[in-house]
């Protein structure tokens, strides 16, 4: 199995709140996931009005596969939003506990 790993950072301009914030983010949050077979969040920044980094993470059988939905995920977020960082990575788990003991190893990942 192939699990990937998107991370996007946002620009967000002239918002006053984190209402605001919220209300920009969720439509971009909810509109992905309905597009896209993929766990997407909200992974930082959460409290800062002016940046957010958004995670996308996707399973599949095929590295390239993975890597191609990742892609069109950043694709997605670009189309709609200011986005200056781009970070992705597929890796392969086999067995039952090498998911945990990897994704582990992904703390460098941020």
């Amino acid at each position: 199995m192939k699990v990937g790993v998107l991370q996007v950072v946002l620009q967000l301009g002239g918002l006053r709140s984190l209402k605001e914030k919220r209300g920009v983010l969720r439509p971009l949050l909810d509109g992905a996931r309905a597009r896209f077979n993929a766990g997407i969040i909200e992974s930082a920044y959460q409290d800062d009005l002016r940046r957010a980094q958004l995670a996308a993470v996707v399973a599949s059988t095929e590295g390239t596969h993975a890597s191609s939905m990742l892609q069109s995920i950043a694709d997605f977020f670009e189309e709609r939003a200011t986005v200056v960082d781009v970070r992705t990575e597929v890796r392969t788990a086999a067995g039952d506990d090498v998911i945990q003991d990897d994704l582990a190893s992904w703390s460098d990942f941020s």
